[in-house]
Order: structure tokens, then sequence, then C-alpha cells
């Protein structure tokens, strides 16, 4: 383990990658949900990194969704009111569920996490 974080932070950029990942809250996780519609909404719980311009979007680290490599993962998540994140703060641990629309993830609930 210790050759392995060694190398990391030896590649520079990577070192950064990760003290971020340490950061994010141990109960990280995702899950996913189908509407009697068919939509597909996903559950997660990370860390908010930074916001979009008048904070209509977050930059939330969590773990990654099925389907991918695993491990943790950074997204921006669009707010779907213009008012829908201005209570939460950088470094925030959110639990959140979103939506994919055409291409861009929607937040559709989110709630600070002890």
């Amino acid at each position: 383990m210790k050759k392995l974080l060694g190398l990391l932070v030896g590649l520079g950029g990577i070192g950064g990658a990760v003290a971020a990942i340490m950061t994010v809250p141990k109960a990280a996780t995702v899950s996913a949900s189908t509407t009697a519609d068919g939509e597909r909404i996903e559950h997660a719980s990370g860390q908010i990194k930074s916001f979009g311009p008048a904070q209509t979007s977050a930059t939330i680290l969590h773990k990654a969704s099925r389907g991918s490599m695993g491990g943790l993962q950074s997204a921006v998540f669009t707010a779907a009111t213009a008012t829908q994140l201005q209570d939460f703060a950088v470094e925030d641990r959110v639990r959140f569920s979103f939506v994919d629309e055409d291409g861009r993830h929607v937040l559709k609930e989110i709630t600070k996490q002890p």
C-alpha cells in the first residue's frame, strides 16, 4: 500500500486527487430506482467540492455509479430550481438524488448529512 501511495503522490496531479478522495465521507453510497413512468433516479451521498455560477450547479465527490470502474468520482450536478443549492456550502456532506436529462445530471433532491 505504501508503494502504491508513493507512486500516486509521485505522479504530480494525482496526489491532489488522492487528498480529495480522503475527505469523502466513508458512507458514500450509490443506488438507483425507477419510477412508474420509467424514469431512472440515481441516489448517492458525497461531499460538495465547488459551485458553478450563481450556485446553480455543484461539483460533488461521490462513489462511482453502477456500471463504471468503481471508486470515487466528481461530477457536476445542475440544480432543478434557482434556489435549490442556496443553503449549502463547500465541504457539506450531502445525500442526493438525480436524473439524467440529455447528458446533464439534474438534482431531484439534496439534503445535508451530519
